[in-house]
């Protein structure tokens, strides 16, 4: 059943799965390597956030960074964490792949769509890179994918608002769509109100950064964590805050 909206936090590590949860997201984008677009996370961290949480938990499946054109090797990679997700029974996964002339690789999408059933697929921003939005949004109905995470085919949802209105119109009911990149408390609800899109996927606006301070062993290091790209007070996190996603929620309703 379509959810009347949805309010999915993308993260990278099991205490911001928690807080997100806490918070009262409906669902979890779990990625690593967030500083890049995101990546593939370890089994390690995808089994235990689905053992803790009770929400849905999709997990991002690109194996590195950069273009989504992939070889024949990273796409068995692909192949081997639907298998793994499955298993521990995780809601869906979010893959996302392009031929070398900017066209959705059809071929891959409909293997790894079929494989994944009965998960949900979520068809990823490589969508606002291909080369006509339109026909690949088709592309995606037809091959039966369930969601479409897109920012509007551009770089933010401010900026892709009008597309985002359109590609609502035309997804109706056959394709979830989830707007990201860029969604804020300023202009989260009129872009629902505008574009008709009900869920809403957001990262950067629902974390909080915070120094903690080094131990003695640690500044005695100081010189060398510098390289690691440590402050002078003490290391930096970034951590999903379930107050944010809480406010956020109160927005969305």
């Amino acid at each position: 059943m379509t959810p009347k909206s949805e309010l999915q936090i993308c993260l990278d590590s099991y205490e911001s799965a928690v807080a997100a949860q806490d918070g009262g997201a409906d669902s979890i984008e779990l990625c690593a390597h967030l500083e890049d677009g995101g990546t593939t996370p370890s089994a390690g961290l995808i089994q235990s956030v689905c053992e803790k949480v009770e929400i849905p938990v999709h997990v991002l499946l690109r194996p590195r960074g950069g273009d989504f054109y992939y070889s024949p090797y990273e796409l068995e990679i692909i192949v081997k964490d639907i298998e793994f997700c499955k298993k521990v029974s995780a809601q869906g996964v979010v893959i996302g792949m392009l031929t070398q002339e900017g066209e959705i690789d059809l071929g891959a999408l409909e293997r790894l769509t079929l494989l994944a059933k009965p998960l949900a697929v979520t068809f990823h921003r490589a969508f606002d890179v291909c080369l006509d939005p339109f026909k690949a949004l088709q592309q995606l109905k037809d091959c039966r994918v369930d969601r479409l995470l897109t920012s509007g085919w551009t770089k933010s949802v401010s900026l892709g608002q009008e597309n985002l209105k359109r590609f609502q119109e035309i997804a109706g009911d056959e394709l979830f769509i989830l707007a990201g990149s860029g969604v804020n408390k300023e202009n989260i609800q009129p872009l629902m109100r505008d574009t008709g899109i009900k869920g809403m996927h957001i990262g950067g606006s629902c974390r909080t950064k915070k120094v903690e301070p080094f131990g003695e062993i640690e500044a005695n290091r100081l010189e060398l964590l510098k390289e690691f790209g440590c402050p002078d007070e003490g290391f930096l996190r970034s951590r999903t805050s379930a107050d944010l996603v809480r406010e956020f929620k109160k927005l969305m309703n």
